[in-house]
């Protein structure tokens, strides 16, 4: 809180700063709540930066981890798919025998 002070001949004593608000030559007394609501205002935003920066911090890795677990899992089926198709006594496997052994027939 900034005060009027007197020096000992009765002059107003100059304060160590002077305001900048609609009334340049008067002093404020006590404290300024548009310079508390720009604060707040501040305060807020700040917090929700920093919010959203650690809620991406801890979010981001995991939406990778659940990339990377989906591209596994899915090759892991496809392969099995595949391996399925290929299994003996499948037509797909038969099929390829048959091609080999007319491929091997025809090259002697």
């Amino acid at each position: 809180m900034l005060r009027d002070s007197t020096d000992r001949q009765g002059c107003l004593a100059e304060a160590s700063w002077t305001s900048a608000l609609p009334f340049p030559g008067r002093r404020i007394l006590g404290e300024d709540p548009m310079g508390k609501a720009v604060a707040f205002l501040l305060a807020v935003i700040g917090a929700i930066v920093v919010v959203g920066w650690v809620v991406h911090a801890i979010i981001g890795p995991l939406f990778y981890l659940a990339l990377i677990v989906a591209l596994v899992g899915g090759g892991i089926y496809l392969y099995g798919k595949a391996k399925k198709s290929l299994a003996p006594g499948t037509r797909t496997q038969r099929r390829i025998e048959a091609a080999q052994k007319t491929y091997r027939m025809r090259n002697r």
